[in-house]
């Protein structure tokens, strides 16, 4: 474990000491208002743990994915930092969903999985009919990590077919990108789900960051 994680860890375990059961939720990263679904794409990026998640900014429910944005110094800590990533394009318009962060030359990457209902609830846009949707790979980034372009500077790297989540054909799971250092080949590595039992991975390969 790097000892600046081993450190953190040490703090956070004397801060629930110190402070009994109480502080046990203000050590736990929380959506300022509404709820939060599962986090994404956890970082340290230029001296700051970064953190976003996945909620629906507007009220208590299930709606649209966007991804909300939390920073801290030593993960005790949180500061809530806004919406980074919301839904903007044709590809994402009905939600951002799970995904990973990579920095690269003083970059920071957002990768994620854009969806799109093919039948929205005409009573709720929010939500969608016959658990039918498309979904794609795409990316956003960021100079600072803390301003992203969401109309600008969003980029579909690729899609994939109708997904019937009903029968959990074709999901797409949090999208990973690493380096193979030996040859500096960059992948980008998507669980996909073939069926409830099974799935499979694809590997897209690539030597610039960002270009499938």
């Amino acid at each position: 474990m790097p000892v600046f994680l081993l450190n953190a860890v040490i703090e956070t375990i004397k801060y629930i000491i110190s402070g009994g059961r109480k502080s046990m939720q203000k050590i736990h990263v929380k959506a300022n208002r509404h709820w939060m679904n599962d986090p994404n794409g956890f970082i340290y990026y230029k001296g700051k743990y970064h953190l976003f998640y996945q909620c629906f900014p507007y009220e208590a429910r299930w709606g649209r994915m966007h991804w909300a944005h939390v920073v801290s110094d030593d993960l005790v800590n949180w500061e809530y930092q806004g919406i980074a990533v919301f839904p903007s394009k044709t590809d994402d318009r009905d939600g951002c969903f799970s995904g990973s962060a990579i920095e690269d030359e003083g970059k920071l990457y957002l990768y994620y999985t854009g969806v799109r209902y093919l039948v929205e609830n005409p009573e709720d846009i929010n939500l969608f009919l016959d658990e039918q949707f498309v979904s794609a790979q795409m990316l956003i980034t960021s100079e600072d990590g803390y301003h992203f372009d969401n109309i600008k500077d969003k980029k579909i790297l690729f899609r994939f077919l109708i997904t019937v989540r009903s029968e959990m054909h074709g999901i797409q799971e949090i999208p990973k990108y690493g380096k193979k250092m030996t040859d500096g080949i960059w992948f980008l590595e998507v669980r996909l789900i073939i069926s409830r039992e099974s799935y499979c991975f694809l590997k897209v390969r690539t030597r610039k960051i960002g270009h499938t």
